[in-house]
């Protein structure tokens, strides 16, 4: 029984230690500083003097905001959980505003790391993103 007790224990010390290193560098609160939207071939340019959004990343959720500068009304939100492998940040969106509720919906993007920029590039259905964030310190 000891013995099954430490496997178990060792196996999810390991799994968790996996999960943590892989989303260390992407965890902390993060601004974004630029970004463009494709939709149907339309492409759009995010205008970060009157849009501010944020993004927190926790080891295993994620969580994001944006709001009109001027109004200060929000313009989307959402939150889910992350998977992260090697280039690949994914986002399992399991709350959104303007979604029709279809959830869980999942975006997939590759990402790169550059000091505090997080530059990623992907999204879901017709939705691709292509978006630098620099993380708050």
């Amino acid at each position: 029984m000891k013995i099954r007790l430490f496997l178990v224990m060792a196996f999810l010390i390991t799994a968790f230690a996996g999960i943590s290193q892989q989303t260390a560098p992407l965890v902390g609160t993060w601004k974004q500083i630029s970004g463009t939207m494709t939709y149907a071939g339309k492409i759009s340019t995010d205008d970060m003097t009157k849009t501010e959004a944020m993004k927190i990343v926790t080891p295993t959720h994620f969580a994001v905001f944006s709001k009109d500068i001027t109004t200060g009304d929000v313009r989307h939100a959402g939150a889910g959980t992350i998977k992260v492998e090697e280039n690949t940040y994914s986002e399992i969106i399991m709350y959104a505003t303007g979604t029709g509720n279809k959830y869980p919906m999942i975006a997939k993007f590759t990402y790169e790391l550059n000091g505090d920029k997080w530059h990623i590039k992907g999204g879901f259905d017709n939705y691709v993103f292509d978006e630098i964030w620099q993380k708050i310190k």
